[in-house]
């Protein structure tokens, strides 16, 4: 029997399902969402500014999720919501791992944003429409 991860579009094995670890962020994700949300809104907005190529100026921003592998934002434009999805340098295992990460990207972020460093990473481009305007 075939099952689909429907946020991925992969089609895995129930047998692979059942084996499945959970994401050692599961517990903490949404604290560490509201978190950033509340208290590291500026960087938030600048994650999208210097992570995401969207080719339009991105007038609000809100992380929605976190795991192991990075986050997802939405991004609101004058054409509408978009959701974009940033990965992490690398793979995190635990809550203090996500806050590093996150606390070395905004310090990059914030030294690219202010032309003292070259962004030497891929910007994110796939952007997924969640709403038009």
């Amino acid at each position: 029997m075939w099952q689909c991860s429907f946020q991925d579009g992969i089609w895995v094995t129930s047998s692979d399902y059942v084996n499945a670890s959970p994401d050692p962020l599961r517990n903490c994700a949404e604290n560490l969402v509201n978190e950033m949300n509340s208290k590291h809104l500026e960087d938030v907005h600048r994650f999208c500014d210097i992570y995401v190529d969207s080719g339009f100026k991105v007038e609000d921003a809100k992380m929605i999720w976190v795991d192991r592998f990075g986050f997802d934002m939405h991004l609101c434009s004058q054409n509408g919501v978009y959701e974009a999805r940033i990965p992490f340098p690398r793979e995190v295992t635990d809550e203090r791992g996500a806050k590093s990460s996150f606390n070395c990207m905004s310090q990059l972020a914030w030294e690219v944003d202010k032309s003292y460093t070259a962004p030497e990473f891929e910007k994110v481009k796939d952007l997924k429409v969640i709403r038009h305007s």
